[in-house]
């Protein structure tokens, strides 16, 4: 619709515009001015029945072109309908059985930072410090015979493992 607004505002501007030309014309053709002869005094074109038809044919295929791409560019008016549901599909595979995770806590870090791992079977998901102010992400991991263990500073309180199985 801002197309069609737009549009139609400059073919308002347009024939007016056109139209006091042609009323300015009319009307400068039917003084009579002293200075002038009647030979150099404008007069209007005569048109014959071919040269009209000519311009409302003219006239017709440029307001259908511009109807089309008015209707072209708004796309809501070319949506269709939606179309039926499929049919459904068959059932998927089974899922993998749900993991429950494991949570692990020690609370001598003063003393040796609260190493902590997981099982063979596990793989340590997130490990977290604890202090009197907050809570961090740790920033010491170690791999130690292959498994993968968390530490945290002396000045936190106790360490949080999570573990899920592999």
């Amino acid at each position: 619709m801002d197309y069609l607004s737009a549009i139609a505002s400059l073919l308002v501007v347009l024939l007016l515009g056109g139209g006091s030309i042609f009323i300015g014309y009319l009307t400068l053709s039917e003084m009579t001015l002293p200075a002038w002869p009647a030979w150099q005094r404008p007069t209007l074109p005569s048109f014959t029945s071919e040269q009209i038809r000519n311009q409302v044919m003219v006239a017709t295929v440029v307001v259908g072109a511009i109807a089309i791409v008015l209707v072209a560019l708004n796309t809501r008016s070319l949506k269709g309908e939606p179309g039926d549901p499929g049919a459904p599909g068959p059932q998927g595979a089974a899922g993998a059985p749900a993991t429950a995770l494991r949570t692990l806590v020690s609370s001598s870090c003063a003393k040796d930072g609260c190493p902590l791992t997981c099982d063979a079977t596990e793989t340590l998901v997130t490990a977290l410090c604890v202090n009197g102010t907050g809570t961090r992400l740790t920033d010491t991991l170690l791999v130690e015979n292959g498994q993968l263990k968390a530490k945290c500073g002396g000045s936190s309180s106790s360490i949080i493992v999570t573990c899920a199985p592999k």
